[in-house]
């Protein structure tokens, strides 16, 4: 096989998913567990509730929410304890009108409602209710839940902007498209708090193909920002295999050049 830079590049992308996997697991408790996977959480039955305690991960059956996913799955999703819960404020937020609502179209699998009550609740100044908007934006997994969850990323709490960013991550992966990838993950690179956000997102932009990450991250190089312009310049480095890249005239002659090679490649191997 041959080896080349982009080989490199994607083993080190695929580590480092690998890695963060297994940090994963391990804080879930992987280690002597045993026990089945409680509804709501990735690996159980179930989709979560909409006014699920805050930070509760979330199964993404795909666009539409899917037939599947049954009113009686989400609500032992619903009732599941967790350790970290405030059994007070999980009611509170179950019962609020707007969430009450968001849960019967979860129920009716009801996609463009579903995403019409997130984006009513999106707007409240709550920032559990922003939290339960974040949960059935992931659930329904669309073009359109990706971009209110793109701008969720930038939220003034820090918990909803960390769901938010983890949400955009799994939905992407469902939408699978590039383009669209590439200009919803600047926005959460741009807006993303916590630095290791950034990094999270950037990692995943280094993935797509070099012609729609290059020139998100020459965007970020010339942003005037200290902290994208830093980004910027570390992952362009990462994505061409070491080339030293500071303006947008040497990512596009890096990018032609690329072209050449990956032609020259092709052909070799026919």
């Amino acid at each position: 096989m041959r080896i080349t830079k982009k080989t490199i590049r994607l083993m080190w992308i695929l580590a480092a998913v690998a890695a963060a996997s297994l940090l994963w697991w391990l804080g879930a408790g992987g280690v002597g567990g045993g026990a089945a996977a409680p509804s709501g959480v990735p690996g159980g039955p179930g989709a979560p509730a909409a006014g699920a305690p805050r930070g509760a991960a979330a199964l993404t059956p795909g666009p539409g929410a899917g037939s599947a996913a049954t009113a009686a799955a989400r609500n032992a999703a619903a009732t599941a304890p967790r350790a970290t819960d405030d059994d007070g404020a999980a009611a509170a937020v179950a019962e609020h009108p707007e969430v009450t609502r968001l849960q019967e179209l979860l129920d009716e699998n009801d996609a463009p409602a579903i995403l019409a009550q997130a984006r009513r609740l999106v707007r409240s100044t709550e920032a559990p209710l922003r939290s339960a908007a974040v949960n059935a934006l992931r659930w329904i997994a669309t073009r359109d839940a990706a971009r209110e969850l793109a701008a969720l990323t930038g939220d003034a709490d820090a918990e909803v902007a960390d769901e938010a960013g983890d949400a955009l991550m799994a939905v992407l992966d469902e939408v699978d498209d590039e383009a669209l990838s590439a200009t919803l993950l600047e926005q959460a690179i741009r807006s993303a708090a916590a630095p290791e956000s950034g990094d999270a997102f950037c990692l995943r932009l280094a993935g797509l193909d070099e012609g729609q990450s290059i020139p998100v991250l020459v965007n970020l190089l010339e942003s005037g920002n200290e902290r994208l312009v830093a980004l910027g310049k570390e992952y362009l480095e990462f994505v061409t295999g070491g080339e030293e890249i500071s303006s947008r005239a040497e990512a596009e002659a890096w990018l032609r050049e690329h072209a050449v090679n990956q032609d020259a490649a092709a052909e070799e191997a026919e």
